[in-house]
């Protein structure tokens, strides 16, 4: 994901399969890459290191 949220969308890791990953920056003004990868259980959650992108605003979101 090459913009950051404040949290991670619903959408985006309901499509993960298991074992899938996810690499996503998150945060509002200072942030964190997470990786999130896909149990049989749940996802596990990884602050992998501190990061600066673009935050993902309301407009390029879908709507609900």
């Amino acid at each position: 994901v090459t913009a950051a949220p404040e949290e991670i969308p619903p959408a985006l890791g309901d499509q993960l399969a298991v074992g899938g990953r996810l690499l996503i920056p998150l945060g509002a003004y200072e942030q964190d890459l997470v990786r999130l990868t896909r149990r049989p259980s749940g996802f596990d959650r990884e602050v992998l290191l501190p990061v600066r992108f673009v935050p993902l605003t309301r407009e390029s979101r879908r709507p609900d």
